[in-house]
């Protein structure tokens, strides 16, 4: 027969663990919730207009730009973003959508979307509880989800449900930390949205952006869809069902002769067309002038098997990683 302690402590561990899993299921709601409530793309979401403004933080100096979006359905809408006299498109109409690349760099363009859409964690991803964490004064109740790539840490004020930061740190790679936060939220129809976001990444350029114009006013012409020229078209196709391009040829850069340092990190942004050649590349995070063109020009000769979208093939954006090593 076992002591009454042992048999006090076995109860008392499994009420730690109920109430444990308990917080945890009750943070996923929490999460998942504030998620939706910020949806405006969701099915069945009313059209909207949106324009924001920001400003590129480089040290003590800053960079200004806007963002433009005009949504109908997941089937039809636009974004733009221009920095001085560069400018980035896209236009989906059907299946099909259409990217003009007029020298944005793409990295700003991808961190100004993924701010606004909000999005979740990844599939499959596995929540872990966290504390409670005090942001901008306020005690939020957060949690961490983790995926072999990547953990996420998502944090929700107490009181409206609504999403106040949201920190991914890689894994792999180049272990960099993205913290996105919200503030300042407005109704539109049945959802709250930010007015005010700041998009905060470690290892790169920081963005303010402050949200102008959101309205579900929205009276596009059909112009509006027209593919502008010299734009590449594309699959307007979910993550879900795309199968990225995957590479039949893409050895190593050579190690730059005068190379100041032993090791670096370039990544770039590039598309990989149908026909599995790259082109559109674009030098997103910096290893050095002369690991930087190293990777460029070893890129330029890599190969792809393309991507799918539902079957069919299409050109696709991708990033790349290139560590360099002596």
């Amino acid at each position: 027969m076992f002591p009454k302690w042992l048999v006090f402590l076995a109860v008392l561990g499994a009420t730690v663990a109920a109430a444990r899993d308990n917080k945890k299921q009750e943070n996923e709601a929490l999460v998942l919730r504030a998620l939706e409530l910020s949806n405006i793309r969701a099915e069945g979401a009313p059209p909207f207009t949106l324009t924001a403004t920001f400003q590129i933080a480089h040290g003590r100096s800053g960079t200004n730009g806007t963002y433009s979006e005009t949504w109908i359905s997941k089937d039809q809408w636009i974004r733009e973003v221009t920095i001085g006299n560069a400018r980035r498109l896209e236009i989906a109409k059907g299946r099909k959508k259409w990217l003009l690349d007029q020298d944005v760099n793409p990295r700003y363009f991808i961190a100004l979307t993924s701010t606004f859409d909000m999005a979740g964690p990844a599939k499959g991803a596995k929540s872990k509880t966290t504390r409670d964490t005090e942001v901008g004064g306020i005690s939020a109740s957060c949690l961490r989800f983790d995926t072999l790539y990547a953990k996420e840490i998502y944090c929700i004020h107490p009181k409206d449900g609504t999403l106040m930061t949201r920190r991914r740190t890689a894994n792999l790679g180049s272990s960099s930390q993205v913290t996105v936060s919200y503030a300042n939220y407005e109704k539109l129809g049945d959802h709250l949205f930010p007015r005010e976001m700041y998009y905060i990444d470690d290892a790169q350029d920081s963005l303010e952006i402050r949200v102008s114009k959101l309205s579900s006013e929205v009276a596009p012409g059909a112009s509006d869809f027209t593919p502008p020229a010299g734009s590449l078209e594309m699959a307007n196709c979910g993550e879900s069902q795309m199968k990225p391009p995957s590479a039949v040829f893409n050895p190593e850069p050579r190690f730059p002769a005068a190379a100041g340092a032993d090791h670096a990190l370039v990544v770039l942004s590039l598309v990989v067309g149908t026909d599995g050649k790259t082109s559109l590349i674009h030098l997103t995070r910096s290893g050095g002038a002369a690991f930087d063109v190293q990777a460029i020009r070893a890129v330029q000769e890599w190969k792809f098997r393309p991507a799918t979208c539902q079957g069919l093939q299409t050109a696709a954006i991708i990033g790349v990683e290139i560590e360099f090593h002596r």
